[in-house]
């Protein structure tokens, strides 16, 4: 006998594949079978959207929304869209909704258990790279720190704010974040190279330089560190 489809699962896939109208395709099937589940109606919204199908996507951001009023990344997914749509007093108040949800959830912080808080801290970092993604610098930053609160020893969402806050062009608050990372473990070799980068791009090349052949000291076959130190021969 063949194995059921998964329909949700390949929905999903073909979303972070890039390939969204067969993401619009197996989401139908998937809603077919489970019409009330807000997950399915916020990714079938998103492939919409992604797909710039503006208006159809508003019919299940709202059904998402009206079946989770909680549901903090269908507010956030659905202002980002209301945004596109240049409807943009709409997609403050759904950012509002989203913040005033989380300040919410954060007061039963303590009662989390760490599982639970490092998959909502992705869920923020994740967010903030769509943020990012279309120059929201600000908007990505907050959604970082917000996940550092949940997880603040993950050196990787730390660094990405560093990144973030050096794309902003806030190159002395980028230094202190990724100089926490490297305080915090001082052989984390992504936080070395976005350091070192930083000083590159203020033009301060002989500490860029001493930064990087500290990392690959510890990391002599790292290509981007050889590529970083490339630059400097330019």
């Amino acid at each position: 006998m063949p194995e059921e489809k998964d329909y949700l699962k390949e929905g999903k896939k073909n979303i972070e594949e890039g390939e969204y109208q067969s993401a619009i395709f197996n989401l139908k099937k998937a809603l077919e079978e489970h019409p009330n589940y807000s997950d399915i109606n916020n990714l079938m919204a998103v492939a919409l959207s992604l797909s710039s199908r503006y208006k159809e996507s508003e019919e299940y951001f709202k059904k998402a929304i009206e079946l989770d009023p909680q549901y903090i990344e269908a507010h956030i997914n659905y202002a980002l869209t209301l945004n596109q749509m240049g409807k943009i007093e709409e997609a403050n108040s759904e950012f509002g909704k989203a913040e005033s949800l989380e300040m919410e959830r954060e007061s039963e912080f303590e009662k989390i258990e760490f599982s639970v808080r490092a998959r909502i801290s992705n869920a923020h970092k994740d967010t903030a790279i769509l943020y990012a993604s279309i120059g929201r610098f600000n908007a990505a930053i907050d959604e970082l720190k917000k996940a550092l609160r949940f997880a603040p020893n993950f050196h990787d969402i730390r660094t990405y704010l560093g990144e973030v806050l050096m794309e902003r062009g806030d190159f002395e608050e980028a230094k202190k974040e990724l100089k926490e990372v490297l305080r915090r473990s001082k052989d984390y070799i992504p936080a070395a190279i976005k350091l070192g980068l930083c000083y590159y791009k203020e033009d301060d090349k002989e500490i860029a330089k001493e930064i990087w052949e500290k990392a690959q000291e510890l990391a002599p076959k790292n290509v981007t560190i050889k590529a970083h130190l490339n630059l400097l021969k330019e």
